[in-house]
């Protein structure tokens, strides 16, 4: 389903007049992104490839891990036991 161009640019405005922290700023090429996403979806080998190479890439991620890191690098911080 394609989003007409009147509708989000009508939406974005609406948004923007109140956005202080600018969060819509990269929504233009959110969207951009988002319909490159749906023409690579449409070739479903090379999707599946690109899906497993993805994965297959993606080394150990951690939420535990990233957040003890952002705890010692940025933070300063150690962690607390529980008793």
């Amino acid at each position: 389903m394609e989003i007409p161009n009147q509708f989000v640019s009508s939406l974005l405005n609406t948004i923007r007049q109140g956005d202080h922290y600018l969060l819509t700023d990269d929504f233009d090429s959110y969207i951009g992104a988002l319909a490159m996403v749906d023409q690579a979806y449409l070739d479903k080998d090379e999707w599946v490839k690109k899906s497993i190479r993805t994965t297959a890439n993606m080394g150990k991620f951690s939420s535990d891990r990233a957040i003890l890191e952002y705890a010692e690098s940025f933070w300063n911080i150690e962690p607390a036991k529980v008793p």
